[in-house]
């Protein structure tokens, strides 16, 4: 029964504490490339643009379905 609990606690914690910190983090640093023109800054803002993407659909399932 305890590790049961435990288990409720780490999905809590890292469902509601861990995913919005780095997707906080994320939308910040696109925020800081949006007008970068270099190659290599440019692909890894559209590489963040489609984590948060995907981590949103993730959460979105994780907390209605």
């Amino acid at each position: 029964m305890g590790g049961e609990v435990l288990y409720q606690w780490f999905i809590s914690i890292s469902a509601f504490v861990i995913k919005p910190i780095y997707m906080v983090g994320s939308f910040v640093l696109v925020v800081l490339l949006r007008s970068q023109k270099s190659l290599d800054l440019t692909i890894f803002k559209w590489a963040l643009i489609f984590f948060l993407i995907g981590e949103a659909f993730c959460a979105i399932n994780y907390l209605f379905f």
